[in-house]
């Protein structure tokens, strides 16, 4: 069982661990902001996390968390396979705070709604959509890490006129091959609860290389605790359906791919299907990096896409280091 545990594990996006849970500071019943603390390794937290809850015209609440100026430019996270808004947390407090950041903890993950159906790539973009209308938000650069990026795959086909950008991180361009990610749906269809901690733990920690504190990876199982046993089981099966390659060059914004050549997940293959596909791609290659670039190499992220941010043109809010 442990090897057949282990081979699974490597095989879907996810999580890795970077720091510490921060305290809380209640401000409402609807948002809270997450307070510095300076014991916290790593970065100083020099963003302010509003965490709030918006329910949606497509029925479901999401938990959101928010940093930056309301009136930048606003950017999108899209997180992986069962992880929530936290997945960003270092990029939350890091990123530049001329853009209007917003974190999302999708349909089934977090503190969103978990319904009992209705997890297709269609019906996490049509909740960004609903999120974008009912903030007010006319466009944005769209920002997805594993499971996430093939949410903004989608997104950016569909609804082309809403997307500037699109920032692709650890991305895979098909699941149609992926002998992994097939089998290892197959074994959370024959589970009949939620995975358990220890499942759960040898998951996560098959995302990452390099070190990340190993007080997060406690935080990030906690998130993928929270997923009941049909929402690991719908995702899975949804996401092999997600064939998007045949569609990929109808992304016509800039496309920022960043992908570590480490990652036991998502191929080079892969990102060369994504670069062939999609006229604008431009690709940024981390070396001795896995599946969780975000965590592992946190500022050198943070870096690439402030960079690729200030490069966007007809954008207001973004200026220059």
């Amino acid at each position: 069982m442990k090897i057949v545990i282990l081979t699974l594990v490597s095989c879907i996006p996810m999580l890795h661990p970077i720091q510490a849970e921060l305290p809380a500071k209640k401000t409402s019943s609807n948002s809270r902001v997450l307070t510095p603390d300076s014991t916290l390794p790593y970065y100083g937290y020099e963003n302010k996390i509003t965490v709030k809850r918006l329910r949606l015209t497509t029925g479901v609440a999401l938990e959101y968390a928010e940093t930056g100026k309301s009136h930048g430019t606003p950017v999108i996270f899209l997180h992986g396979f069962t992880d929530s808004w936290k997945s960003y947390k270092s990029v939350a407090t890091t990123l530049s705070s001329d853009v209007r950041a917003l974190f999302i903890s999708l349909r089934g993950h977090g503190e969103s709604d978990k319904p009992a159906t209705g997890y297709a790539p269609k019906n996490f973009t049509a909740d960004i959509l609903a999120f974008m209308d009912q903030l007010n938000i006319p466009s944005a650069v769209i920002v997805g890490h594993s499971m996430g990026a093939t949410i903004a795959q989608r997104f950016a086909i569909d609804h082309s006129k809403r997307v500037n950008g699109v920032v692709l991180a650890g991305s895979f361009a098909t699941f149609r091959d992926n002998k992994s990610v097939i089998e290892m749906s197959e074994y959370l269809n024959s589970l009949k609860a939620a995975p358990d901690t220890a499942f759960i733990r040898i998951f996560q920690q098959s995302t990452i290389v390099k070190f990340v504190a190993p007080s997060y990876i406690d935080t990030i199982i906690a998130e993928s605790s929270k997923l009941p046993g049909h929402v690991w089981k719908n995702v899975a099966k949804q996401m092999l359906s997600a064939d998007l390659e045949p569609e990929l060059s109808r992304i016509q914004v800039p496309t920022l791919v960043l992908w570590g050549n480490r990652d036991s997940f998502c191929q080079k293959q892969d990102q060369d299907k994504l670069l062939a596909a999609i006229p604008h791609a431009v690709f940024r290659e981390y070396n001795g990096t896995g599946h969780a670039i975000h965590w592992e190499e946190s500022a050198k992220f943070v870096n690439d896409l402030n960079e690729f941010l200030r490069g966007l043109q007809g954008l207001q809010g973004i200026s220059p280091e």
